[in-house]
Order: structure tokens, then sequence, then C-alpha cells
């Protein structure tokens, strides 16, 4: 075994490479789980991935949750989208939970609890606002929202002083709210024409996305914070998914045993979206949802052509997605983190053009003028982004120097400390 200290490679004493018998193999074994120990981060890795690494991840998990978008409207068209995402957290959070404790076997510590449950109900508000958001709205509209998740992180991590103010921060901020603003109130059939109303399901439903888009900014945040306290990600993501489907389970029942809840999550669709008309509501999609009251689904029923869109929310925007999210999250500061989410409307809106190109069969709506405002979005997050990288520029350009002559001396302290363990480890077997 040798030890590289002070640019100079030379073998440790005691331990040669013409000695090879089982036993030698066998007593070596927890020396080289020693020497991984002390060359490992705080999260259990060795070194940090490549940052194209990291980015390709960040990509895949906005393309993934931008496919997600179109295909749960698919999916809960005919659905109680509340009984969508507790089957949907239900079924992931304890998969999650098991893929982290194969891998990390690490529980909680009491004093972390709070600071976990508040990421489990960061990621419940997520789910919940984006599920049901886009029952009452539509998957491009939520999949617009997405790019104010940045502004979102960036605006608490200010707040909170994690995060420097500046001129530019302010304009992206501002921008990008702007855009939001224009593509909630604007009418996306007649250009120039603003449509608010509060008592109806659109509203609503971008009410929803609200709430989404601030859960998903400060679960990162949140996350962030576990994982610089040591923990894996795999754990992170595990244990913040299972509090995430216990309040999800909690919410269920009690929408799902009142009647005006369950109508206003599952409002009658109009004449426009179906064949068969009665009353101005669609005739085959109406079901009573108790109290007298109808509505477009049950409150505990699950449709057959449900069972796929479900899969796909379990095994990709539950499982993989926030697994490579949280990995990505202890390599990439916040704004990066979700500063690919303008991929989101742009997967979106092709997959419902691809589809609507085809069929008319299932509930969607192509993108509108209102979709303007998500350029608007993006730009106002191209000046955040911008911003944030002068900052890192600035930032390592002034204390360079120092910074480098504190990676060398902690390197020495660490080889240092490795030579010390391995000559302990090796009396202690003579």
């Amino acid at each position: 075994i040798n030890a590289e200290y002070g640019g100079e490679k030379r073998a440790m004493p005691g331990l040669t490479h013409s000695e090879h018998n089982p036993d030698d193999r066998r007593e070596s074994e927890p020396l080289r789980q020693l020497m991984r120990d002390d060359t490992s981060n705080g999260s259990g890795t060795t070194s940090s991935p490549r940052t194209f690494v990291v980015h390709t991840a960040l990509i895949a998990t906005q393309i993934i949750f931008g496919g997600g978008a179109v295909v749960g409207k698919l999916g809960v068209s005919t659905f109680n989208p509340v009984l969508f995402a507790l089957i949907r957290e239900g079924c992931a959070g304890p998969i999650l939970c098991g893929i982290a404790w194969y891998r990390d076997r690490v529980l909680p510590a009491w004093r972390d609890l709070p600071l976990f449950l508040l990421a489990g109900s960061c990621l419940f508000s997520n789910q919940l606002g984006f599920i049901v958001g886009e029952k009452l709205s539509s998957a491009v509209i939520g999949s617009a929202w997405q790019p104010t998740q940045p502004i979102f992180s960036t605006t608490i991590a200010i707040c909170l002083g994690y995060e420097t103010a500046s001129i530019l921060k302010f304009l992206g901020i501002l921008t990008a709210l702007v855009g939001a603003a224009f593509m909630v109130t604007t009418d996306p059939h007649q250009f120039g024409k603003f449509k608010v109303d509060s008592g109806s399901s659109a509203f609503a439903g971008n009410l929803l996305f609200f709430f989404n888009c601030l859960g998903t900014a400060l679960y990162v945040i949140c996350a962030k914070k576990l994982l610089a306290r040591g923990y894996p990600s795999t754990t992170v993501t595990g244990y913040s998914y299972i509090l995430a489907s216990v309040q999800m389970a909690t919410v269920a029942v009690c929408i799902n045993t009142q009647a005006a809840a369950v109508h206003f999550v599952c409002p009658l669709k109009d004449c426009s979206k179906c064949d068969v008309c009665s009353y101005g509501h669609c005739q085959d999609d109406i079901q009573d949802c108790g109290g007298g009251m109808k509505c477009s689904c049950s409150p505990w029923g699950v449709p057959s052509n449900a069972v796929l869109p479900l899969l796909y929310w379990i095994a990709f925007n539950s499982v993989v997605a926030y697994l490579l999210m949280t990995w990505a999250t202890q390599y990439a500061p916040p704004s990066a983190v979700l500063g690919y989410t303008a991929l989101q409307p742009l997967t979106s809106s092709v997959l419902v053009l691809i589809i609507t190109s085809f069929t008319s069969h299932y509930d969607l709506t192509k993108p509108g003028y209102n979709m303007l405002g998500a350029i608007v979005i993006v730009i106002g997050l191209y000046m955040l982004i911008c911003s944030v990288i002068k900052e890192e520029t600035r930032a390592k350009h002034e204390s360079g120097h120092d910074v480098v002559q504190v990676i060398d001396n902690d390197e020495e302290d660490k080889l240092i400390n490795k030579e010390v363990n391995v000559h302990n480890y090796l009396e202690s077997i003579e």
C-alpha cells in the first residue's frame, strides 16, 4: 500500500507486495476500509464528480419532470388527483427509504428530525400543489410555472443571508415575476386580453402551482443543509419522502371524506372537452362524490387508464428524479440545481403538440398566447444565473491564492492522519 505525501510516493513500512496469502488479504481488508473512510467526505464519496456529470443529472431531472407533467395530466383526467398523489407517495416513499437503508444504513439524529420534517412538508406541498393544480389547469401551464423555482430559492437565500443581493439579481427576479403574472392573467386564445376570475378552476390551479414551486425551492434549501450535516443524498431523499407520504395520507383522508372537497379537486368538465354532453357538462364523466354532489372522478376509484401514468410518476418522477436532484444538490448551488427548470415547459409543449396532432381524446390544452410569459420568465432566470456566476467568479479571483493554500494544508493534514492511522493499525495487528 502506497501513500502519497509531500509529492513523494513511498511504501508504508510493514506492508510489501511480495507477501500475498489469504491471511494477509483478510487482515488488509479492515485497512482498506480504514483508508476509504479517511479519504471520504461527509456524504460518503471519495471525490467530487465531473461538472458535466452533475449538470447532466440536473438536465435529466427536468426532462423527466416535463414529461411527467403531460403523463400526469393523462392520468388525472378521470382520476382523483389527491388519490393519485397518495398512491404515488405511498409507493415511492418506502422504495426510497429502502434504497437509503440498503446503501447508507443511517438513521436521522433526533436533533435533525425537525429539518427532515420541514423537508418532507416541502415535498408534500410541491407534489400536492402540482398534481391538483394540473387537474384544475393544464400540463403546459404547470410546466411553465417551474422556471420560477430558482427565483424563489434565490429570494429566500437572500432573505436568510445565504446569498448577497445585487441589482442584476433584483432585475432578474422582477422580470420573472412579471412573466409569471402575464402567463397567469392572459387569455390563451386572445392576445392582449387579460382574464382573472378568482372563482375559476384555472385560477385555483395557478395558485396551487405557486405553492408547488415554492415547496420545491424550500426543499432544495433544506436538503442542502442536511447534506452539509453529513447525511448521504439517498438518506435525505428517502426519509424526507416518507415523511411527505404520511402528510399526504392525512390530507387525502380529510379531502376524500368531504363531498365539497372532492367536487373542488374533481370539477365537472364542460362540453368542449367531451363527445356526450348533458346540461353543459360531460355526461360520460359524471360521478357521485356524495352529499348529492356530482364530480368528474370517484373519491377512491382508480381508473384502469391511469395505471401506466401512475407507474411513470412512481418510477421516474419520484424515485429517479429526486435521487438525481438530491445527489446533484451536494455538488451544485441551489440556483444551478433549479436553473434548468426552463426545460420543463419546452418538454411539455413538445409532447402536447405531438399528442394533440394525432388525437383529441385526451384532456390536453395546446399552448396559447399566455406562454409568452414563459419566455419572460426564462429571461429573468438567465439574468439571475449570470449574477450568480459573476459572484462566484469574483469570489474565486479574490481568494484564489488563499483557497489554494488552504487546500494544500488540508491535504497535507489528511495524509499525515492517514499515515498515523495506518501505523496504529499495523501495531494493533502485530
